[in-house]
Order: C-alpha cells, then structure tokens, then sequence
C-alpha cells in the first residue's frame, strides 16, 4: 500500500474512534441525567402530594416531610437494600 493510504486509514480509523468515544461518552452522560431527572421528580411529587393534601395540618405536613427526608436518606445509605448507594 502507499504510504498516504496507509496513513490515511489509519487517521480515519483514529477519527471513527474518537467518534465513537464521544457518541459513548454523551449516550453515558444522557442516560446519567435522565436518572437524576426522575429521581429528583419522584422525591419532588412525595413532597408536593403532602404539601397539597388538605387533611393534613402545618405539623402534619412537616411531619410527613421530615419523613420524606428519612426515606431518602435510608435509600441513599442503602438501608434496607443490603448495599450502600
């Protein structure tokens, strides 16, 4: 082969590869912030359900925030699941 096919293939098989990484890296990143937008969505609706719900009064309410808050904090340390996040 001549010596600018051979370094031309190999800089498009660089090129495929940097692609590649980059297409990886950002189909990583998506799946990564699609995870944080539900997670944040399910706490945000636990919370927003006992802010909305009319039988509840102000100490209720926080009560049941507070426990919100500890579910939370038990699923982040793993509580409960045998591992810790």
């Amino acid at each position: 082969m001549h010596r600018d096919s051979l370094l031309s293939e190999r800089l498009g098989t660089a090129l495929a590869s940097v692609l590649t990484d980059r297409e990886l890296i950002e189909a990583v990143v998506g799946e990564m912030h699609e995870g944080f937008e539900r997670a944040v969505d399910y706490w945000m609706a636990q919370i927003r359900s006992v802010l909305l719900d009319p039988y509840l009064t102000t100490l209720g309410r926080m009560d049941a925030i507070k426990e919100i808050v500890n579910q939370y904090a038990a699923k982040r340390s793993g509580e409960g699941h045998g591992y810790a996040a």
